[in-house]
């Protein structure tokens, strides 16, 4: 029976469509056959024809974007310098209905242009004007910017998004900035690539923070005579009052070799700007790599080094070294290398522990000369007996030459295996990893993949949840995330504090702050 009643419903509706009788008439709204019922609307006025520039000026080169609406078909849009009164176009286009057209400005001399829409006959509907501008002279500077920051359990997380004034690819440089000035010592935040007129978001490095002087982000961009755009901020971004415990610096991938004269030069900036910046520093350790070859020699120019920026100036400063592969490389055996590394730093084993500041520090390292790095059990129940003494209270401070899988610029496998191939310890990774996600007041610093401070995920907070893990530059040679070879030498400058830890990442040949790795670690 219900299948019969909606068969028949379907029906009405079909027979109804077909017989234009979807809607019976009313009582009142019947009429007489031979009359019609009376207008209750004004006649439609289709719209008129319009056009329009996406922008009002364009360099010389650009293409230039028209947007079109409601145009009959058989019209065409045409462009020529100067007025329309004189027509005489140098391009033009077919337009029908609602869209865009587009022409290539090469070879346009600069000044202002008409453009306009006609129809096939030539007669002028309606025009618009755009100014073709010298490229040098173009003010390709953003737009608009809006910086939004927010704090969560003393982390910031900070981005800006940016509207562009032009179309064109160009690359947006972000800075510190104060009262509208790009913050002296300090090199970019980030650099940025992007094209098109759409606003586009750029993420700032989680847990960083605005250095004391700054005000505001200045967005820059390389191309004419492109105006910087400031925005400012707020204190979200800044450090919160705190006592200062005490100092300490990390360097690694030294690669010292009496044949790397730019190593050496590089090891020589390095010392020199801790005894500008942080000659009060309670230790300075190195990441592994500190030879390039492994050679008695090479060890004894790393101290000569020291004790030339150093010592011979007042400063005295405790090394702790970390054992590196190419502390392993020359060809002998394990057992020599790590001995001569032994015999030349004086380091207590291959793995041990110390205290500085009331807080302890544990240096790890490989058991092999393998290049990612071995790691047996036994020095892993070594390190969980450490990190079980060492409690959850107060950070611990791990250094070790290869990362872990998947932890810092250079280890990201799953992000692109053809550049981050740098790391080590597979065999024990998981139990590493593992181990170190109880302690979440635990920082491990990693050398290795010589990544620059600007490459994808220098560090890895834990927030937490885990340990933290720092990628570690180098002072010898450096690279970037796409896997070439970039100049300068780079280092870290921590600073730990009662309610927090900062970690300052620094350029040392043009003595630069390194925008992107100034971060802020919460403690408790």
């Amino acid at each position: 029976m219900k299948k019969t009643l909606l068969f028949s419903v379907i029906f009405l509706l079909i027979l109804a469509l077909l017989t234009g009788c979807t809607d019976p008439a009313a009582p009142g709204d019947i009429t007489t056959p031979g009359t019609t019922a009376p207008s209750t609307t004004e006649p439609v006025t289709p719209p008129a024809p319009a056009i329009s520039a996406e922008t009002l000026a364009y360099p010389v080169g650009e293409e230039i974007v028209v947007l079109y609406y409601n145009v009959d078909a058989g019209c065409y849009i045409a462009i020529q310098p100067g007025d329309v009164d004189a027509f005489s176009p140098i391009d033009r286009r077919d337009a029908a209905g609602t869209g865009e057209v587009r022409f290539p400005s090469e070879g346009f001399a600069p000044g202002p242009y008409t453009i306009s829409l006609h129809t096939a006959d030539d007669l002028l509907l309606t025009s618009c004007h755009v100014m073709m501008l010298d490229p040098a002279e173009a003010d390709y500077g953003a737009k608009a910017a809006v910086l939004h920051v927010e704090k969560t359990d003393g982390v910031s997380h900070a981005s800006v998004t940016v509207t562009p004034a032009w179309g064109k690819t160009l690359t947006y440089t972000f800075s510190w900035s104060k009262g509208g000035v790009r913050l002296a010592g300090y090199n970019p935040i980030t650099t940025v690539t992007a094209s098109g007129t759409e606003p586009f978001d750029v993420a700032f490095n989680d847990t960083i923070f605005m250095p004391a002087d700054a005000d505001g982000v200045e967005i820059a961009v390389a191309e004419g005579v492109s105006t910087p755009l400031y925005i400012s901020a707020d204190d979200t971004l800044k450090v919160p009052a705190s006592t200062l415990l005490f100092k300490f610096s990390v360097l690694s991938d030294l690669h010292i070799a009496t044949t790397q004269a730019t190593y050496v030069e590089h090891l020589h900036n390095a010392l020199a700007d801790i005894r500008e910046v942080a000659p009060d520093s309670a230790v300075v350790f190195t990441v592994g790599d500190n030879t390039d070859v492994g050679k008695a020699r090479n060890y004894e120019l790393i101290f000569q080094i020291i004790k030339e920026e150093l010592t011979d100036r007042g400063v005295d400063i405790p090394f702790r070294y970390t054992i590196g592969n190419h502390d392993l490389d020359k060809a002998s055996t394990y057992e020599k290398q790590l001995d001569l590394f032994l015999k030349q730093t004086g380091m207590p084993g291959l793995y041990y522990a110390c205290e500085f500041g009331g807080m302890k520090f544990i240096v790890l390292g490989s058991e092999e000369k393998e290049q990612g790095g071995v790691m047996y059990d036994g020095q892993i129940d070594w390190l969980e007996a450490e990190l079980r003494a060492a409690g959850t209270e107060k950070p611990v401070f791990l250094f070790m030459h290869e990362p872990l899988i998947e932890t810092v610029a250079g280890s990201l496998y799953s992000l692109n295996p053809g550049t981050q191939y740098s790391f080590g310890y597979e065999a024990a990774n998981e139990r590493l990893r593992a181990l170190l996600a109880e302690y979440p007041n635990a920082i491990l610093f990693t050398g290795h993949t010589h990544f620059i401070f600007e490459s994808t995920q220098p560090v890895l907070y834990g927030g937490g949840k885990d340990a933290s893990f720092v990628g570690c530059p180098a002072t010898g040679y450096l690279w970037n995330d796409d896997n070439h070879e970039v100049p300068g030498a780079e280092g870290w400058y921590i600073e730990v504090y009662e309610d927090y830890i900062l970690l300052k990442g620094r350029e040392y040949t043009e003595q630069q702050w390194c925008a992107a790795a100034q971060f802020l670690f919460p403690l408790g």
